[in-house]
């Protein structure tokens, strides 16, 4: 039994890492729905939730994504110190 849950451990950490080194390419509903957050103006908005559409994600997906949000990179965090102001109150 010991040995068998072994074996099982492995197989299932070599899948996960196989998995990591490849990398699962993107969908063409992610590329659509990046483009959409990516769009500078409405009408490139407009043309992104055409190809959002077009790549055939289902109503629930797509409500869940728009309900999920924009995904945003990690940005540094901690106190900024705007210099400009306090020279203007002097």
């Amino acid at each position: 039994m010991q040995r068998l849950l072994c074996v099982t451990a492995l197989i299932l950490a070599g899948a996960v890492a196989l998995n990591a080194q490849t990398g699962a390419p993107a969908s063409k509903f992610d590329t659509a729905m990046r483009a959409f957050w990516d769009a500078d103006d409405s009408g490139d908005a407009e043309k992104a939730a055409k190809t959002v559409v077009a790549s055939g994600a289902s109503f629930d997906e797509v409500r869940a994504r728009l309900k999920a949000g924009r995904p945003y990179a990690k940005q540094k965090t901690g106190r900024n110190v705007w210099n400009g102001l306090r020279r203007a109150q002097r």
